[in-house]
């Protein structure tokens, strides 16, 4: 889509909630809004990520490489899933959104790999599989609201949102809620600055 589309584009997409959308945003080049995906698959229920620990986590990342600006809030978008009965495993999913932190993709892998370390002191889970570095590769994302194809929707919403220092930002949280354009452009992988 053409950027000087987008702003319309947004604006029209987030007050459709009738429609059942199958869209992916393209990053854009050389930088974009730095993003996480997050996947879990497990049999145990009582195993399931926090997903507020872990983008509290990112927010310590970005503390520690960062001053100023390219710190940001981080949005936290997704979804529980119920247990596939088929498999037996319950497979969760997130995005994690850092509007503010505008990155190439050597310095989202860096974020990424830095994550990973943190998260990894644990020792429960393998981050490595569960943050998704492939998003880096082809650079897209499911937009905000959107479904993923296959046998079930798996629509992503809103879950939360992290401050700068690592806290809940219930504020922020209701602002979104309120305003969808407002989170869907902040959710958004794009970014003007080239």
């Amino acid at each position: 889509m053409p950027m000087e589309k987008e702003s319309e584009f947004l604006r029209r997409y987030s007050v459709d909630d009738e429609t059942t959308w199958y869209l992916a945003e393209y990053a854009t080049l050389p930088v974009f809004r730095f993003f996480c995906d997050i996947d879990q698959k497990d049999t145990q229920s009582d195993e399931a990520i926090d997903f507020l620990f872990v983008a509290s986590s990112l927010s310590a990342i970005l503390i520690q490489l960062w001053e100023g600006s390219r710190r940001s809030p981080v949005i936290i978008v997704g979804r529980v899933e119920e247990q596939n009965i088929q498999t037996g495993e319950y497979q969760l999913g997130c995005h994690l959104h850092c509007p503010t932190t505008i990155v190439s993709q050597d310095e989202a892998l860096k974020i990424r790999a830095h994550l990973i370390t943190e998260l990894e002191k644990d020792g429960r889970k393998d981050w490595d599989k569960i943050v998704d570095p492939t998003v880096y590769e082809h650079m897209t994302l499911r937009l905000l609201g959107c479904s993923k194809l296959g046998p079930r929707e798996r629509v992503y919403d809103l879950i939360g949102v992290i401050e700068e220092d690592g806290r809940p930002d219930y504020n922020r949280e209701c602002q979104y809620k309120c305003d969808r354009l407002k989170l869907v452009t902040d959710c958004s992988v794009r970014t003007k600055i080239h």
